[in-house]
């Protein structure tokens, strides 16, 4: 049926622009409010087809079964094509954005996707009997859900901060492009007496240790904007890539995360004492990257010793 063709084709493109927008700006309430008022045209189609049925302006098919075009045929188009058009613009403005700067090269790819349905979509409408536009955007929406596949095995189930593979990508994308103005530092962060958190109050109370963890270095981290690469390391310990104009900004960092660790204990009441070790290095250029962290990882024992020793006393 011309109707179920034509509804499929709007559908993949409204769904490949939400995946854009979701994916670019995050899981927030207001993009999704915009993505509802967006769908309007989804629904400005449904009634056109059911309009359809009652006066034929976009198609019609005589009793033999032949397909005619109707005056207003060309909306069918454009609903798929604004949605298409729109997801495509937004990645390439992104692309310009440093703080997308280690996917730059992603984005303009999949800017470029629209491209293809606009010349398929010409093709089918020279020859309309050949279904290039639906079968050229069914490909792309694989091309997209790989991506989002390959996007989930980059981030921890957990917590949704980068995991260690993609932290180690983004971080060699940055220094393969290393601004000497700028001096680069590791943090390593390691949750104190976890162990007993899990062991007293279970492990979905440790769960949740981690989860508010992330969240308070995550928003620590806000005030570096792009200069910063957050990732769980393993178990309950997160590193933390960042660029600096001033060494001074470290120890800010530092604090803001203490501040906000301080601050989830006083909110969500928490029976147990959350607080992090954490030590930090700086990059120097032509040191590999792994001795860096070694050295990072040996300062945040001295302080995790430390605070060990104080709760001794």
């Amino acid at each position: 049926m011309p109707e179920g063709y034509f509804l499929s084709i709007t559908s993949m493109c409204y769904l490949w622009m939400y995946y854009t927008v979701i994916s670019l700006f995050g899981n927030r309430t207001q993009v999704r409010r915009k993505l509802k008022r967006a769908s309007v045209l989804g629904f400005a189609e449904i009634f056109l087809l059911i309009f359809n049925w009652v006066i034929p302006v976009l198609f019609s098919a005589n009793a033999a079964g032949r397909y005619f075009r109707g005056p207003l045929f060309v909306f069918q188009y454009m609903f798929g094509y604004v949605y298409a058009v729109t997801a495509g613009f937004i990645a390439f403005q992104r692309s310009f954005s440093e703080e997308q700067y280690a996917d730059r090269r992603e984005l303009r790819l999949f800017a470029a996707y629209p491209v293809a349905p606009a010349a398929s979509g010409i093709i089918q409408f020279f020859v309309p009997f050949l279904p290039t536009l639906c079968c050229v955007i069914t490909v792309l929406v694989m091309g997209i859900h790989l991506r989002m596949y390959s996007e989930m095995i980059s981030l921890d189930p957990l917590t949704q901060l980068n995991n260690r593979r993609r932290f180690f990508l983004k971080v060699r994308q940055k220094d393969n492009a290393r601004d000497r103005s700028l001096t680069y530092w590791i943090l390593m962060m390691d949750i104190d007496f976890f162990k007993e958190i899990n062991d007293r109050y279970g492990h979905p109370e440790g769960d949740r240790a981690l989860r508010l963890t992330a969240d308070a270095v995550t928003r620590a981290a806000q005030s570096m904007k792009h200069r910063a690469v957050i990732a769980r390391y393993g178990g309950d310990e997160f590193i933390l890539f960042v660029e600096t104009e001033k060494d001074e900004e470290i120890s800010r960092l530092r604090t803001g995360i203490e501040n906000e660790i301080t601050e989830v204990q006083k909110t969500e009441k928490l029976l147990y004492q959350l607080k992090l070790s954490i030590g930090s290095r700086k990059w120097e250029e032509g040191e590999p990257l792994s001795r860096t962290i070694e050295a990072a990882d040996d300062a945040l024992y001295e302080v995790k010793r430390k605070h060990h020793t104080d709760r001794q006393r």
